[in-house]
C-alpha cells in the first residue's frame, strides 16, 4: 500500500466517522454552544473539513484556492 492510499483511506474513515456522529442531529444541535463561546458542531465539523482538505492538498500538491 502506498503513502497516498494509507491516507486517502484515513479520510474515508475519518469522513465514515464524521457521518455515524452526526447525521442524527437536528439543526438546532448543529448550532447548539455547550457553555457560551464554545464553537458548535457545525463549526468544528467545518473546521475538521478544512483541515483535511488542507492537508490532502499539501500532501497531492494541490495549490489552495484564493
Amino acid at each position: 500500500m502506498t503513502p497516498n492510499e494509507v491516507i486517502a483511506g484515513a479520510f474515508r474513515s475519518g469522513r465514515h466517522m464524521v457521518h455515524r456522529f452526526v447525521d442524527d442531529l437536528s439543526p438546532a444541535e448543529w448550532r447548539h454552544q455547550p457553555v457560551p463561546g464554545a464553537n458548535s458542531a457545525a463549526w468544528v465539523v467545518g473546521h475538521l473539513a478544512l483541515v483535511a482538505r488542507r492537508i490532502a492538498g499539501v500532501r497531492l500538491g494541490v495549490p489552495e484556492a484564493d
